[in-house]
């Protein structure tokens, strides 16, 4: 994880969306992006536990996880959260080259990615990342690279 929370209270350069914008109206973009991006979140989860429950076809629940994490990575920097962005693309990137059927090494790793989201919402990480925070993002896209490089791409 990054080395410190930067938090609300940090002095930081606005980004994306919030640039040139009052402290006040930045405050409200970042809480509207905030319950948006857990609502997001929550839809991951579901995703997760429909394909658990084997609720849903993998390839199935795989366009669904693309379509969230398109936004995850999408507004992250926008709102001050380069994290988001980078793991939500290094998910998408997984995703786009899932294998045809779910494999244990696949899901464990969409899984991380999942959790490693949660957490920077939750402990608020937001700014750019830091060294442990781009580590993080090199660790994933590592593990992102060698669990497709044993599937075959499906989607691309």
């Amino acid at each position: 994880m990054p080395d410190s929370k930067a938090g609300p209270a940090a002095k930081q350069e606005p980004q994306g969306a919030s640039r040139g914008l009052s402290p006040e109206m930045q405050a409200d973009l970042r809480q509207i992006y905030l319950q948006g991006v857990r609502a997001d979140l929550s839809a991951l989860d579901a995703l997760l536990e429909d394909l658990s429950q084997q609720r849903r076809a993998w390839l199935e629940i795989v366009e669904g996880l693309r379509r969230v994490c398109h936004n995850v990575k999408g507004q992250g920097s926008s709102f001050g959260y380069p994290l988001m962005t980078g793991i939500g693309g290094s998910l998408h990137d997984l995703l786009r080259q899932a294998p045809d059927r779910p494999s244990p090494a696949v899901l464990r790793v969409v899984e991380a990615h999942v959790t490693c989201l949660h957490r920077v919402i939750a402990d608020e990480i937001d700014g750019e990342p830091g060294p442990q925070g781009r580590r993080l993002i090199e660790r994933l896209r590592a593990l992102t690279g060698r669990v497709v490089s044993k599937d075959p791409p499906a989607l691309s």
